[in-house]
């Protein structure tokens, strides 16, 4: 009896990944795999008829192919419409007969008269009950994983502990025995594993992504010093913090959230107090030049004094010294411009006539020697 066993290759991915073939040149059992013919040392080989047959069979496997090579004799008998299969198909090309699609864990062949065939050897190909193809796709897509990230620095222990999962899983891949139940238990396994190692992928990207934020805010100023000088600073860091994820942020720690949300409300007031200081320096730059107050110009004075007062400190440290100079001249200005005439009449205050006089106007600032034509002096003149 001389046997042989060879794996085939390219059936990682089958529906039963450990196909293997064991040949035959008598009878025997072989890997659990039988053959039992009439063999005839004289013929060295099998002859087969349909009294005398040849059974391969097995208890624990599905055979799924055999190959049988033309015998020395009976030759011309060597062909599809001679030899009979119980189950499969059969093709023959030059010396060898292939049945496909067997099965089942046991196939017969015989002849279809007593006229003989004659083979001296049968290679018999089956696999083993356990169906292993998503197991062998579970390791696919668990190596894809780690391909993705063996050798990088921030995966290194994640993909040691993939590596361990994946050769464990490849073992019963591998194996000649493991039933259905291990082949299933692994598959979880494996599966579980890769789940896991994404986890711990993410959990890592999750917490980079984080402390890159978290670098940004910690580089703003303090809340009380912050200036609009700092608002691009703040800006970018914002922006930063509202592209991460909802578990990004929460890598964030409080205290860094509360200190960007406390230079965010800084630059706002900034941004707030500027813009209502600008208005009151509107007002007030509106005004007209100090040699120019009347009395006609009291409304818009009060108007800017009343804005500047309704200002907060922090508000008026905006509006510079020159700009609250001119209020407080407009407001010089204006009292001086509400005094009241002051003429220098002639002796008989009761004629009326010509008068020349220093002359306050209500309704102008302008202070002059002036012509009088028409004036009513009281008795002090």
């Amino acid at each position: 009896l001389i046997l042989t066993l060879g794996i085939l290759a390219g059936m990682s991915l089958t529906a039963y990944a450990a196909e293997k073939s064991v040949t035959f040149t008598n009878n025997g059992t072989q890997d659990g795999i039988t053959v039992n013919g009439n063999y005839n040392s004289t013929l060295n080989g099998f002859s087969i008829s349909n009294v005398y047959n040849i059974t391969i069979s097995s208890d624990d496997y599905d055979i799924a192919k055999i190959v049988i090579t033309r015998g020395e004799y009976y030759s011309d008998r060597f062909t599809v419409s001679h030899i009979v299969v119980d189950s499969g198909n059969k093709s023959i090309q030059g010396d060898t007969l292939t049945v496909t699609d067997i099965n089942a864990k046991s196939v017969t062949l015989s002849a279809t008269d007593y006229l003989y065939w004659s083979t001296n050897k049968i290679v018999v190909y089956y696999s083993s009950g356990s169906d292993k193809t998503a197991l062998n796709e579970a390791i696919t897509a668990a190596e894809t994983l780690y391909n993705s990230i063996n050798g990088v620095a921030d995966y290194l222990d994640i993909a040691a502990t993939l590596s361990t999962a994946i050769d464990a899983a490849k073992d019963v891949a591998e194996s000649d025995t493991a039933d259905q139940d291990a082949v299933d238990a692994a598959t979880t396994a494996i599966t579980t594993a890769k789940t896991k190692a994404e986890a711990a992928k993410k959990d890592v990207d999750d917490t980079t992504e984080a402390n890159k934020v978290s670098d940004l805010i910690e580089d703003l100023p303090a809340k009380e010093a912050i200036t609009k000088d700092d608002s691009i600073k703040v800006e970018a860091a914002k922006a930063a913090f509202n592209e991460l994820t909802g578990d990004q942020k929460k890598k964030v720690s409080d205290a860094n959230k509360q200190k960007l949300n406390d230079a965010i409300a800084a630059i706002e007031k900034d941004k707030a107090d500027t813009a209502a200081a600008n208005a009151v320096i509107a007002k007030i730059n509106a005004l007209p030049a100090t040699d120019a107050i009347t009395s006609a110009n009291k409304d818009a004075i009060e108007a800017a004094r009343a804005a500047y007062d309704a200002l907060t400190d922090d508000q008026k440290a905006k509006i510079n010294d020159t700009v609250k100079n001119k209020l407080k001249a407009a407001e010089t200005a204006l009292v001086a411009a509400e005094q009241p005439v002051t003429v220098a009449a002639k002796a008989d205050p009761s004629t009326t006539g010509t008068y020349y006089a220093t002359f306050y106007d209500s309704t102008t600032s302008y202070v002059a020697d002036c012509e009088v034509y028409y004036a009513t002096a009281n008795a002090d003149g």
